[in-house]
């Protein structure tokens, strides 16, 4: 399997996965649940062990959270091979030349 990518842009961070959901889970599985499924279990444990991450299934609902309040929003991209967030720069909104 190919490894994660992150893409950082003026107006936004994109993070990429390859391999798509888990098989017969859904988005809202993942942001209405917080259904987890560590693809690398022993990075997890180590983030865990460090302190990095306090739960399993936590981060996608806390970001959510987190845009809460704001005019932009969060984009998850879903296909079969792959699984995209994409998280705008609040701080640069009313910058000029603002575009996705």
């Amino acid at each position: 399997m190919a490894s994660p990518t992150i893409g950082i842009y003026d107006n936004r961070i994109e993070f990429t996965s390859l391999g798509g959901l888990p098989p017969r889970t859904s988005l809202d599985d993942i942001l209405l649940d917080g259904f987890s499924l560590c693809r690398n279990p022993k990075l997890a444990n180590v983030f865990y062990r460090l302190e990095l991450i306090e739960a399993y299934g936590t981060g996608l609902q806390k970001i959510m959270d987190a845009y809460k309040n704001k005019t932009v929003k969060p984009q998850i991209i879903v296909t079969t091979n792959a699984f995209k967030l994409i998280l705008p720069n609040c701080n640069i909104r009313n910058s000029p030349g603002y575009e996705w």
